[in-house]
């Protein structure tokens, strides 16, 4: 994750909006990622968008261009997600593709930062 976080500080550095998106284990990427983007002196905030099981499985054998993921794997994956411990305040859930969204009020402004609360240093 080092490398992941080098290449994020290289985009945040340069004065770019940088988000690293991915499956950022809990228990074993999440801290050395937010740790290294602290050092190089960037502010670091998170969430975790969790899905139920059905949605991740139904997701991963979605992909036309790989055989589909074996759901005993999606579900070891899904598990690591299950419980955070003390990064449970950042999780959100997602319903999946089908899910109603909130909507903005017509005219009101693109959020630009994650909400409150969502920010660790």
């Amino acid at each position: 994750m080092r490398i992941v976080a080098g290449a994020a500080a290289t985009y945040a550095g340069a004065g770019y909006f940088t988000i690293v998106d991915g499956i950022v284990l809990p228990r074993f990427f999440f801290e050395p990622l937010r740790d290294a983007l602290a050092e190089a002196g960037h502010r670091v905030a998170y969430a975790v968008l969790r899905a139920p099981l059905e949605v991740c499985v139904s997701r991963a054998g979605a992909h036309d261009s790989q055989p589909p993921a074996d759901p005993a794997v999606v579900e070891r994956l899904w598990q690591h997600f299950a419980g955070l411990g003390p990064l449970e305040t950042r999780a959100r859930g997602s319903r999946g593709a089908g899910s109603r969204r909130r909507r903005r009020p017509a005219g009101a402004p693109t959020p630009r930062r994650l909400p409150a609360g969502l920010t660790s240093t």
